[in-house]
């Protein structure tokens, strides 16, 4: 296994993705093999650096793909996260936490699994429900975060 776990780093990397994701994805490749050689599985792969490299590859452009992950809708607080101040950061991530603390429990899980990069059948599916309700959980909780940021930006929430 050691021998692929180079492999796999230096074909993520020469695909152009950056040591993080290169990281993510051959950590999730092999947690993907641990599953196979625990069930019992793994002796059933013909090519296993192959079927490695694949695993990671897919995980990497899931995670990679700027399509995927969604940002949540700061736009009041922008300018705090482009400063240098890093009094500024902490103040801005404090808002962010308070506005997610702000949302319904349901809306809070799908916001954060929607910025985690997850689709709407993958979120459906984590969670037992239609990938319908999905959408209306997203939503809400963006119509939830607009109203806190309104009321943010007039001074009416936080201190």
């Amino acid at each position: 296994m050691n021998m692929h776990f180079r492999a796999v780093g230096r074909y993520l990397a020469a695909k152009g993705y950056d040591s993080a994701v290169v990281d993510d994805a051959r950590q999730h490749a092999f947690i993907q093999s641990w599953g196979k050689m625990k069930a019992g599985d793994w002796h059933t792969i013909e090519n296993p650096g192959a079927w490695l490299r694949k695993v990671a590859l897919r995980q990497a452009s899931r995670s990679h793909s700027p399509t995927r992950r969604r940002e949540l809708p700061l736009t009041p607080h922008e300018n705090a996260l482009a400063t240098d101040d890093p009094g500024e950061a902490v103040i801005a991530a404090l808002i962010t936490e308070e506005a997610m603390r702000s949302l319904d429990p349901m809306s809070r899980i799908v916001a954060t699994m929607d910025r985690d990069g997850f689709t709407s059948h993958e979120i459906a599916e984590r969670l037992s429900i239609s990938e319908q309700k999905v959408r209306d959980l997203r939503k809400r909780y963006l119509k939830q975060l607009r109203r806190f940021f309104l009321k943010q930006s007039a001074g009416e929430v936080g201190g």
